[in-house]
């Protein structure tokens, strides 16, 4: 789905996300590339499941059309509907490259069969566009196709394309359940290899090599005594469940109006229009879960770059656990690890220790840090609920977390 882009050992891809403000002709661009995107996508899918029914039944040796054959085909779709050709070329292409992506995870057992996208339930709504004829301009991006020609972002890069050569990769129009438009991209960048030699902090022992315990209390503890606190979410989760038991009334209170109702026609119940104040609920609904959404994201962004800005000697250590199972597998810590993000911030510590070259060890998946005690070595297996570790063997008294990445800092 996103074009592979040939990088040199001392270069990496970079991303950047701005909000869109646009017009409401260009909303309503944006609108059409996104609905005819996922209209190609269907039409892909659909393409490919005759083809596979025709190769089952043996009138063709090819189970799978290839992604060069279904573009010369949505040509010929274009002469048989304009509305097709109403948008470029380029972003009318990005359905049948997102189906192409889907089928190729399906072949290699990483996904589901591909299904039909629904307006509706079409969580991902975006659409590609030429990386080489989108330009930045200061506070204003030029995009291929776009009424009006640009479009503001509301904030002032300092920055102004080159239009003589490519500088933007990966160019993605996006629309969130809130309704707010974005565009994403790539940038090639230079690694910054020096820093190893400049800016190390020696005086601090521990600073040689950093562990890094997560845990759903503290979320991120330091072997140097740093810890990091996640935003407090409580309010927003009052929130949502006062407004979810009001959606629910309202759910119900429209599944009556329709059983109630004579309806000669069956498809004519979903004319009825819901409430206006129903629909207010759901947008609040929407605009709460995305707060939620991004002070977790900001957390992992500003604490994975103050960890890093440490700049330890020997690099960090963390530990290799895989979160997912851990809230599959407690069902009492699955609220809180599923909004702490811990994956996504060791996913973004590990990319910033590349960008600036910095070394990471894994610990093993079972190795024993919250047990082991960081002063004589010994192995405390009944710990229980207790946030304290104190040793049984000679008597050492140390916050659990602390103790824990200190343990690890010494795998490095």
């Amino acid at each position: 789905m996103i074009n592979r882009v040939k990088l040199a050992p001392d270069e990496y891809m970079q991303g950047y996300k701005y909000k869109l403000y646009p017009t409401k002709e260009q909303a309503e661009f944006f609108d059409n590339c996104i609905n005819l995107d996922r209209y190609i996508y269907n039409w892909t899918i659909e393409t490919q499941t005759k083809q596979f029914e025709l190769y089952k039944s043996g009138k063709t040796n090819k189970p799978f059309i290839k992604y060069n054959k279904m573009t010369n085909m949505l040509s010929d779709l274009k002469r048989e509907y304009d509305f097709v050709d109403t948008i470029p070329t380029a972003s009318a292409r990005s359905g049948i490259k997102k189906a192409d992506f889907a089928y190729s995870m399906y072949f290699d057992n990483l996904n589901n069969k591909p299904k039909f996208r629904t307006k509706k339930r079409d969580r991902k709504k975006s659409y590609f566009t030429r990386s080489e004829r989108t330009y930045l301009f200061d506070d204003k991006f030029q995009i291929e196709g776009l009424p009006g020609k640009f479009v503001s972002i509301n904030y002032n890069t300092g920055y102004y394309s080159d239009k003589n050569k490519k500088e933007f990769y990966n160019v993605i129009i996006s629309k969130d359940s809130v309704g707010d438009y974005y565009i994403s991209y790539k940038v090639k960048r230079k690694k910054k290899l020096e820093y190893m030699n400049k800016d190390i902090n020696t005086d601090i022992q521990e600073n040689i090599s950093i562990g890094i315990d997560m845990n759903k209390e503290k979320r991120v503890q330091l072997s140097n005594g740093l810890y990091y606190v996640g935003p407090n979410l409580t309010k927003e989760f009052r929130q949502l469940k006062r407004l979810r038991r009001k959606i629910s009334k309202d759910r119900k209170r429209y599944n009556d109006l329709i059983n109630n109702q004579e309806i000669t026609n069956p498809e004519s119940k979903f004319d009825i229009p819901i409430s206006k104040r129903a629909e207010k609920r759901k947008q609040r609904f929407r605009k709460i879960n995305k707060r939620i959404k991004y002070k977790n994201k900001n957390f992992v962004i500003n604490t994975a770059k103050n960890i890093v800005s440490l700049k330890p000697e020997k690099g960090f250590v963390l530990e290799s656990l895989n979160f997912t199972d851990m809230v599959k597998d407690n069902h009492r810590m699955s609220k809180h690890m599923a909004f702490t993000n811990l994956g996504a911030l060791r996913d973004k510590v590990v990319e910033l220790c590349m960008v600036y070259n910095i070394p990471v060890t894994y610990a093993n998946t079972y190795y024993p840090s919250s047990k082991t005690c960081s002063n004589c070595g010994h192995i405390h297996n009944q710990l229980g609920s207790s946030r304290i570790f104190i040793c049984p063997y000679c008597g050492y008294k140390i916050d659990r977390d602390l103790n824990a990445a200190i343990n690890l800092s010494r795998l490095a």
